[in-house]
């Protein structure tokens, strides 16, 4: 029996003209309206990410725990504070001296799932019937009798579907058994999921949230990269979207992005304190009050 052919939808419609049309806005908006060389804001443009004296700490202590070939180092830090960037970082930064660094998300992983999830990782998945935990162990006993380090990023550690204390505790074992030539760094909210493994964490490191100078430092750097004024975004404008976002670096980008889109369809010149509080109006409709306090001194009020 021949299945009726199910018809596609016409790409010429409007309903899909509409995207592509508005792409072509956001083109110009960028390199023709506001003469920007892109996005200031947009998710990959981490170069000057770490430039603020905190998150420069930050990232010197891991390297320090991967240059030592400590066994486990962990970023606690509310959500969208950066610790994903960081880990990136550290990854980036760490290539010459590791040679391999295996980076796992955790997200929605079960407990059988973990050790499969590092093998896949590395580009190999191990056939059903071998142990996933016996392919780690013997790759890691081939990289100790190379002399070479090995790097493991976990990653969203307490979004898995189950608890991975122990799963975490066998890798860091693992390394250890292995000839200590490995580094498992593990990103997580504060507190510690677990004090399971906490005995085994050789440094810990808290993300605090920015400062409203922070982040108008971050906003006014972006801005320059990308070819912008740095009035772009008002002072007043910035110190709103500090608020905010509560000083969490992800959160920050992302409303500074929308504010930019806001202006450019409203055909302002800059962004100011008035577009940016209607902004926030918008996205936070369920908060009492008004979302941010007439006392704009980048702390974070009523949004939570």
């Amino acid at each position: 029996m021949t299945l009726p052919a199910i018809p596609l939808p016409d790409r010429r419609s409007p309903r899909f003209l509409v995207p592509a049309r508005r792409g072509k806005k956001e083109c110009r908006m960028w390199f023709e309206d506001w003469q920007l060389t892109g996005n200031p804001f947009a998710d990959g443009t981490d170069g000057d990410y770490f430039l603020g004296g905190r998150c420069e700490e930050a990232l010197s202590r891991l390297l320090f725990v991967v240059e030592q070939g400590w066994s486990c180092g962990s970023v606690a830090g509310a959500a969208r504070s950066g610790k994903s960037r960081l880990l990136k970082e550290v990854a980036r930064q760490s290539a010459e001296r590791c040679r391999m660094i295996v980076p796992v998300d955790a997200t929605g992983l079960a407990r059988r799932e973990f050790a499969a999830a590092l093998v896949q990782s590395l580009g190999k998945p191990a056939p059903l019937q071998i142990n996933p935990w016996e392919v780690l162990a013997d790759l890691l006993h081939g990289l100790n009798a190379a002399n070479f380090r090995s790097l493991w990023i976990i990653d969203q550690f307490d979004d898995a579907a189950e608890p991975l204390d122990l799963e975490l505790l066998r890798l860091i074992r693992l390394v250890e058994q292995t000839g200590r030539r490995g580094t498992v760094l593990v990103a997580h909210r504060a507190p510690l999921p677990s004090p399971i493994w906490a005995s085994f964490v050789d440094l810990g490191i808290v993300l605090e949230p920015w400062t409203a100078e922070e982040c108008r430092d971050f906003i006014r750097r972006r801005l320059q990269a990308a070819g912008a004024s740095t009035d772009l975004i008002t002072d007043a404008a910035c110190d709103i979207l500090a608020a905010a976002s509560e000083g969490r670096p992800g959160s920050l980008q992302r409303l500074c992005t929308l504010a930019l889109h806001a202006a450019w369809t409203l055909g302002e010149e800059q962004v100011d304190a008035d577009l940016v509080k209607g902004l926030c109006q918008e996205l936070f409709p369920a908060c009492s009050g008004s979302p941010v306090a007439s006392d704009l001194r980048g702390k974070p009020v009523g949004i939570r």
